[in-house]
């Protein structure tokens, strides 16, 4: 099974205008779901701000996240 490939082009634009995404937003681009970018929030993965109830992604940050190129699926011990 091949992985996936996620057009990053939006997402370097936005990265380059140093966007803040909602988590739909954010979601969109990058083809993970809402409730994975909310948890690779939670751990840090990616940088964030909550203004309200709402959580707001930093753009630059899922890009470089991306590029990092992280493995899906559960970690082999």
């Amino acid at each position: 099974m091949s992985a996936r490939k996620i057009p990053t082009q939006p997402l370097k634009l936005a990265a380059q205008d140093k966007l803040l995404l909602t988590t739909i937003e954010a979601s969109t681009l990058s083809g993970y779901t809402q409730d994975h970018i909310g948890l690779m929030l939670r751990r840090g993965l990616i940088v964030g701000e909550k203004k309200g109830r709402d959580w707001f992604v930093n753009a630059q940050s899922l890009y470089r996240y991306i590029q990092s190129n992280p493995k899906p699926g559960r970690k082999q011990s």
